[in-house]
Parts: structure tokens; C-alpha cells; sequence
């Protein structure tokens, strides 16, 4: 009995860090330019201005290796610095990973190729334990913030941790996110 109670306790366990994504994810469609509008994270201090990891998404290219090339805005002592970062493919389409602090696994949450897309970045806390940031991305300068936001709300309910902060770049009027 106490054998398969801690199997349960582990496939439950295990399936709670599962991260909703994008099935049958079309890379090439994710090329192009992106503006980041809004930022979430399980973890309030790894938003905060002098983190490493409030990053604004510029653009995306597909490599020959059918990776993904992202370039990356960021605030340095008042300053915006660019940088790139290679995504590497994995066996899941959504899923890929970038040596970004550290090997990191990102997820497409969502997508319409179009207007918008959700990426979100597991960071480790320890061993065992993982934050997560996310960003929810359009293509135009100007969406419709309460479409936006509700959007965003609803992908993010089916997160397994909640957020403890989400932020709005739009209202924020963040100078390295144009």
C-alpha cells in the first residue's frame, strides 16, 4: 500500500510541473519582429529591474538548423543593450532550450502566429524546484490591452504555479521594449 501511494504521489507530482504548450508548433511562422507587452513570473524578484531576466523580445529568426536566433533587448545603467541567443530545438517542437544563465528550458505556451505568442522560461530555484517567466508578445505596437490582458490571464491559469507578479510594459512605457 505504501509503494503505490508514493507512485502516486510521484505521477501526481510529476504531472503538476507539466507546462501547457502549443501542439504542432510551425516554427518558420514565429519568424519575424515581436514587441513585448507583458511579463509574468512565479518568482516577483526575477522581474525586477536589475534582474537578468527582464529581457524584451525584438525578433525572431529561423536558422538552417531549423533553431531559433532571438534578439533581445535589456536595460544596462540607463542604457539598451542588444543581444542574441540561439533556441535550441529539441524532439518537442514547442520546447526549446537556451543557455541563458545557465542551460534554461523555454516553452510556447501559446500562438496564433499572427498577432500574438507566450513564451515562458523555466528558471531553477534549486534541485528540485523552478520559477517560471513568462511573456506574452505581439506583433504590433498597439493591441487592444484588455483583450491582452485577458488573454494572458487565461493561458497563464493553466500554469502549474501561479504568477506573483505580472507586469504591463505597455503602461510602464519601458524605453528598451521599442
Amino acid at each position: 500500500m505504501k509503494c503505490v501511494l508514493l507512485v502516486l504521489a510521484l505521477v501526481c507530482g510529476i504531472q503538476a510541473t507539466i507546462i501547457p504548450q502549443v501542439k504542432d508548433l510551425h516554427i518558420q511562422k514565429l519568424e519575424g519582429k515581436w514587441n513585448t507587452m507583458l511579463m509574468a513570473a512565479t518568482y516577483a524578484p526575477l522581474l525586477n529591474n536589475s534582474s537578468t531576466y527582464k529581457v524584451f523580445i525584438k525578433n525572431m529568426k529561423v536558422t538552417t538548423q531549423k533553431d531559433m536566433e532571438i534578439t533581445l533587448s535589456k536595460q544596462v545603467n540607463q542604457n539598451c543593450e542588444e543581444s542574441h541567443i540561439v533556441a535550441l530545438k529539441t524532439q518537442d517542437p514547442a520546447v526549446f532550450m537556451v543557455d541563458f544563465e545557465g542551460k534554461q528550458k523555454v516553452t510556447v505556451l501559446d500562438t496564433d502566429y499572427d498577432h500574438y505568442a507566450v513564451f515562458c522560461m523555466e528558471v531553477p530555484k534549486d534541485d528540485v524546484q523552478k520559477y517560471n517567466v513568462c511573456q506574452y508578445m505581439t506583433r504590433t505596437m498597439n493591441p487592444k490591452e484588455g483583450e491582452m490582458m485577458v488573454n494572458f490571464a487565461k493561458i497563464l491559469k493553466n500554469m502549474p504555479q501561479q504568477p506573483q507578479i505580472i507586469l504591463n510594459m505597455v503602461q510602464m512605457k519601458e524605453h528598451c521594449r521599442v
